[in-house]
């Protein structure tokens, strides 16, 4: 893969068709992700520039590019599910395209023999301990047990208002007046929200449905269906850019509320 070398820093240029960037007036990312040890290149690997939604994923070969970025002094996210996240801080300059390589390290541990049980529509390698470990990433919003007791006489909708969801009032197909988690607020009656994706315990009870498709069944409604005395904790993805590979990633455009009950410590 030829290279050119500008002034220091090095400047990567892919002749492949394919992998292309056009010159812009922003800037622009390229690379490869590999596995630390084995040096194996990494499929599906989640390439986001942090502050921004841009976010694109590593193909067979373990390469991506990402263009039409914001310039400037930014840091570049490669994540993937087993694996470390890895971050490189990059400085982006207008029509550049800047190499960003990541080696990622296993997570993986040994572990003692344990039956599993499977449970239709889970998602991937997801558990109320880890928790804490997604709160450290710093995407989303998190509620923990601590601040859920000061709001245990709220209702829930009340509680994901005040995490930036909006919350909409509306006569469903069935005739009851409903409220609902959504990313973008409607400005005429006759809009379709961008409704939120609902993980309860592990069990997805609704998939996330972008604007202008109609689901089978209605989401959740956060006034009645959910006690706040009942959840232990809370956390909100609002955009695909924030959602983690185990809760749908990039595929859950209009976002992700998790939900995890007392009981299902």
């Amino acid at each position: 893969m030829p290279i050119v070398t500008l002034g220091r820093a090095m400047r990567l240029v892919f002749v492949s068709q394919i992998l292309a960037v056009p010159l812009a007036a922003q800037g622009a990312l390229a690379g490869s992700v590999r596995e630390d040890g084995t040096n194996r290149p990494l499929a599906g690997v989640e390439v986001l520039l942090e502050g921004t939604r841009r976010l694109t994923v590593t193909d067979d070969a373990g390469r991506y590019v990402l263009g039409d970025l914001p310039t400037g002094n930014r840091v570049v996210l490669f994540r993937f599910i087993g694996y470390r996240p890895s971050r490189v801080r990059v400085m982006l300059s207008k029509s550049d395209t800047v190499r960003a390589d990541a080696i990622l390290i296993s997570d993986k541990v040994q572990l003692d023999s344990i039956v599993v049980t499977g449970r239709p529509n889970a998602p991937r390698g997801i558990g109320r301990e880890a928790f804490a470990g997604r709160r450290r990433l710093g995407f989303g919003k998190f509620v923990d047990s601590t601040e859920l007791r000061r709001a245990a006489n709220a209702r829930l909708s009340d509680v994901l208002a005040r995490l930036g969801v909006y919350i909409i009032e509306f006569r469903g197909e069935h005739g009851l007046e409903m409220r609902a988690a959504s990313t973008r607020r409607t400005g005429h009656s006759n809009s379709v929200p961008c409704w939120m994706g609902v993980i309860y315990d592990g069990l997805v009870l609704y998939r996330a449905v972008s604007t202008g498709t109609v689901s089978s069944f209605p989401p959740p409604d956060f006034r009645k269906d959910f006690e706040v005395s009942n959840i232990e904790a809370i956390e909100v993805y609002r955009s695909a850019g924030e959602v983690p590979i185990e809760f749908g990633g990039s595929s859950a455009s209009c976002g992700v509320i998790v939900l995890w009950s007392k009981r299902g410590k």
